[in-house]
């Protein structure tokens, strides 16, 4: 008997190239990063991905698809963070419910660190439409914090003159661990970090001051 030759759908192939497409976008976020996205020629990206010009076009077509896939990666990412924390989160007392909020949003940053530099750093050089579709996930993420912390001021537990600028000063802290990360790398371990941030916020939105 014959053995059964193993067949490859086409499912298997489109598999395989995005797995290919993304490894290319992860390696250009290193040189967007060291020299801008403007600085950054196709060349230059072929390089660092160990292939040809004629093979990079293959997969991405050009220096503007590979920011959309980035883009793409990036927005999609973040949504599926917040669409899988809050509900994790609805059914805990407020203070815990912060508290894994932020550890979880800082093992995200830890594990997409190239993508936050790059959001912060390039932002500016982003189209209105990209510009605007990563807003947007700012903004949600904002919201699913500022849930947390109503449930806070509901329950007692914080008080807070303006929910707005409490959730966006949350990811900032939190992002700072990627933006700042030349210098507490060498102070402190991911968990050290966690605690002292989580420290410093709940005792700001904390009722009893």
């Amino acid at each position: 008997m014959k053995s059964a030759e193993k067949k490859i759908g086409p499912g298997s192939v489109l598999v395989k190239s995005n797995k290919r497409k993304m490894e290319i976008v992860n390696k250009t976020a290193v040189l967007f990063i060291k020299k801008g996205y403007p600085g950054t020629s196709v060349r230059d990206i072929a390089a660092e991905c160990d292939m040809n010009l004629a093979t990079l076009y293959h997969y991405v077509g050009s220096k503007e698809n590979i920011l959309s896939l980035y883009l793409d990666s990036v927005t999609e990412s973040m949504s599926q963070f917040t669409r899988e924390a809050l509900p994790m989160l609805q059914n805990i007392p407020p203070r815990e419910a912060l508290s894994r909020a932020i550890q979880m949003y800082l093992n995200y940053c830890d594990e997409l660190q190239d993508v936050i530099v790059f959001w912060h750093q390039e932002s500016r050089n982003l189209k209105p439409e990209k510009l605007g579709r990563l807003i947007s996930q700012e903004i949600q993420l904002a919201d699913m914090l500022k849930s947390i912390l109503t449930w806070g001021i509901r329950s007692g537990d914080f008080k807070i003159k303006d929910l707005d600028v409490q959730a966006h000063s949350i990811i900032v802290l939190c992002d700072t661990w990627c933006l700042r990360r030349w210098y507490f790398r060498h102070k402190y371990s991911l968990k050290e970090y966690t605690e002292l941030i989580t420290d410093i916020i709940l005792k700001g939105v904390s009722a009893q001051k």
